[in-house]
């Protein structure tokens, strides 16, 4: 079999006692490869138990891990939470400068398999997918994005969902942006159908839903604006229940009643597709600058800064609802938002694709819809249906590659 290896990466020279361990180091490094190609500089978490039986033999991989660090073929973090993370490992700096090449190795069972009916379908869908290498080379794509189609070009297909935000990650997930031109299904090449604003608009789904469910129980009266359904009659289900231990189990207080319909004017906004070019006029700020630093200065981090204490004036009860999600772990919203877009675009558009349009190549990319131009306009109806069971309208962009 055939994995990537950084050029000059020479086991047998490295580590000439170690014969027994060669094909193993190989793999190893092959995986941190592409992992690299993948998430680029992220430390890859590998538990000891998956290192004794993928790559070294047993009571071996410590003393090989701890050869390859002292050698400066690859960086450690030694951090690690029982249950929750193991230690870190990726290349060292100078192997990541280094070109990849293909080496052989002795082949081992590498089968990706997979976990839900929906990768069961993705897997399949890759291997229609074809790679135009030839003129991603000729027109000096990233070396990043190079070796992410030549991983596609052998079939090395992955998938698997993480544990934060219940995404789904796979190689068309996680090569470079401007690589995917470079694919075609059947001849075709592809349209991506994305979300505008999509993060900001989740938001206020989630904020809004917060505020619908949870008031009632906490004994405020039930906000009833123009584009939110009351609640009055709704019966405490075990659905309802469920959302509500979830949102109080990020929250240690009851939501405050707040101004539902500055919510409802923040949620227009990103509806509209507009929110950024709103905030570039009300901030006078390019659009570019307010997307690059929203979320780190406002929605992600401990404390607002920056582009954050200016939407503590613009959107203060949206502010003020997020300051709430975040009292026992800031990193809540992220999490949050994360696994509310897998429940619409995976639990919802994906599963709706599978069993209305069976015939339909898709593949998503968090909150897009990779498919091709005949497609398009089945998969927009499905996203915009979905979107309607969160009285949500969402601006949909297509992009053809």
């Amino acid at each position: 079999m055939e994995i990537f290896n950084p050029i000059g990466f020479n086991p047998t020279l490295l580590f000439p006692k170690n014969s027994d361990s060669w094909d193993g180091m190989r793999r190893f490094v092959g995986m941190l490869c592409e992992r690299y190609i993948a998430y680029d500089l992220n430390y890859v978490r590998v538990h000891s138990m998956l290192l004794e039986s993928v790559y070294f033999s047993e009571r071996k991989y410590s003393k090989i891990v701890n050869a390859m660090d002292a050698s400066g073929v690859i960086e450690r973090d030694l951090s690690y939470k029982v249950g929750e993370y193991s230690r870190g490992y990726r290349l060292s700096a100078r192997f990541r400068k280094q070109a990849f090449e293909f080496v052989e190795v002795d082949a081992i069972e590498e089968v990706c398999v997979p976990k839900s009916q929906l990768e069961t379908v993705l897997l399949e869908n890759f291997k229609r997918v074809t790679v135009d290498l030839a003129n991603a080379m000729k027109d000096k794509v990233s070396m990043r994005g190079i070796y992410s189609l030549m991983l596609m070009q052998k079939g090395k297909w992955y998938s698997h969902c993480d544990e934060f935000g219940k995404r789904l990650h796979n190689n068309i997930v996680n090569m470079p942006k401007d690589t995917r031109q470079y694919l075609s299904v059947d001849g075709v090449k592809l349209v991506n159908l994305d979300i505008a604003n999509s993060q900001p608009l989740i938001l206020g789904i989630e904020i809004r839903d917060r505020i619908n469910l949870l008031s009632p129980l906490y004994g405020y009266p039930s906000p009833s604006p123009c584009n939110v359904p009351t609640i009055n009659h709704i019966e405490l289900t075990e659905s309802v229940i469920k959302i509500r231990d979830r949102i109080n189990l990020l929250s240690p207080l009851p939501p405050s009643p707040c101004n539902v319909p500055t919510i409802n004017h923040y949620i227009e906004l990103t509806e509209s597709g507009n929110f950024y070019h709103y905030l570039s006029t009300k901030l006078n700020m390019p659009v570019e600058k307010i997307k690059k630093n929203l979320f780190s200065q406002w929605l992600f981090c401990k404390k607002h800064y920056g582009i954050g204490k200016e939407m503590e004036k613009l959107f203060p009860d949206v502010t003020a609802e997020i300051v709430e999600m975040k009292k026992r772990d800031y990193k809540n919203v992220a999490r949050l938002l994360q696994r509310r877009e897998s429940d619409i675009m995976i639990r919802g558009v994906c599963l709706t694709l599978m069993s209305v349009y069976p015939h339909i190549w898709f593949a998503p990319i968090h909150d897009s819809i990779l498919t091709t131009p005949d497609n398009a306009d089945a998969v927009q109806h499905v996203i915009t249906q979905e979107f309607k069971n969160y009285n949500a309208t969402p601006t949909i962009r297509v992009t053809a590659y």
